[in-house]
């Protein structure tokens, strides 16, 4: 059976349906049919994964609200002693934004074929002082593959706490204002705009890009991902790659530590102590007020550059590599030691292979 076989024997089938949700949902299947087709299979083979007319017919009648399947697409939820949210969105990107008011809204669609969306549903529960959404795949399927793109859109009160996961999809923040946020996705990327508090965001293969005002504690982490963080004030960031690079910017931070296996690793700032460490990857540090320094590579290169620091002293260590001293007058090195100045900043650097540049 061909696409336009199989949809009108639906259409007939649905004649007993209001008109417009007739309407909406053949227009649904017929962009899933186009879907389809774009991504390589046949019109017969997709109305074979769809399954007998007869039952799809029966199982869209059952799911099907009258007067209008799609009359309110985004729902409220009365926020009257809701602290805290908890969103599973399973394949769905979650996109969450400031609400305009105090309740928490939702909506949830699809952006390429609107037919999939009656493969899943939004499971709503209250514990307490905290509500979870949670994306369900039904467990009666209409069809076995999907072609769309799930989302789901939260809109949240400022200072509700928040918990999002993901487990293909990605997570998008806009605008958060809470004590503690949390994002999670296994394959998708994390981007998060404009946040503050507590912050702990990680994904296994996608990247990581987070800009904010004030933070406090803050810790992110991907496997094969780019972690790329700014912000004006933080007071502890955790920034780990396996494989991807780590870059972080901000104006004032009281501790940082970077940690990557073969990317690179970069911090730009004012810190008071900062670590990094990378096997394969180079580190760079253009820094301020240090109190601390220790930075190590094993094939790496380690370039700091010392703004607005009044001494150093510490190793610097290479074991096949050079080390290059941009200083003005002042220091001594002898013996893989350095002495600057006041000798205020404790400093260690050290790499086998790499070449160690220390400026300022």
């Amino acid at each position: 059976m061909n696409k336009r076989e199989y949809l009108n024997q639906l259409s007939l089938l649905l004649n007993d349906l209001e008109e417009n949700n007739k309407n909406e949902l053949l227009r649904d299947f017929e962009q899933h049919f186009d879907q389809g087709i774009m991504m390589g299979r046949s019109e017969e083979e997709i109305a074979e994964t769809l399954g007998d007319v007869r039952l799809l017919a029966e199982e869209l009648k059952l799911t099907v609200d009258q007067p209008s399947i799609k009359e309110e697409t985004i729902k409220p939820i009365p926020n009257g002693t809701i602290n805290r949210i908890k969103v599973s969105g399973l394949s769905a990107d979650i996109n969450v934004r400031r609400s305009n008011d105090e309740n928490i809204n939702y909506d949830f669609y699809d952006t390429n074929s609107n037919a999939n969306i009656h493969n899943y549903y939004v499971n709503e529960n209250v514990h307490g002082d905290e509500l979870v959404l949670e994306v369900i795949q039904k467990e009666k399927r209409l069809f076995n593959f999907d072609f769309g793109r799930l989302v789901l859109d939260v809109y949240v009160p400022s200072l509700i706490e928040g918990s999002y996961h993901s487990f293909s999809g990605n997570i998008e923040v806009h605008q958060i204002d809470c004590q503690n946020l949390e994002c999670k996705s296994a394959s998708g990327d994390v981007e998060i705009v404009d946040g503050a508090g507590n912050l702990k965001a990680s994904s296994s293969s996608g990247d990581i890009d987070v800009s904010g005002s004030n933070f406090n504690r803050v810790y992110l982490s991907s496997v094969s991902g780019d972690v790329e963080f700014e912000c004006k004030l933080a007071d502890e960031i955790i920034a780990k790659s396996k494989s991807g690079n780590v870059e972080i910017e901000c104006s004032l931070v009281k501790r940082c530590d970077l940690d990557s296996i073969s990317g690179d690793c970069q911090f730009k700032g004012k810190v008071s102590a900062i670590q990094a460490a990378s096997k394969s990857g180079n580190i760079e540090v253009d820094c301020g007020i240090t109190d601390m320094l220790n930075l190590s590579s094993i094939s790496g290169d380690i370039d700091v550059f010392v703004r607005d620091i009044t001494g150093i002293s510490g190793d610097c260590k290479t074991v096949s590599g050079d080390v290059n001293l941009k200083l003005r007058d002042g220091y001594h090195y002898n013996h893989k030691h350095l002495s600057y100045k006041d000798e205020s900043c404790k400093m260690n650097c050290r790499t086998v292979s790499g070449d160690i540049t220390i400026k300022d």
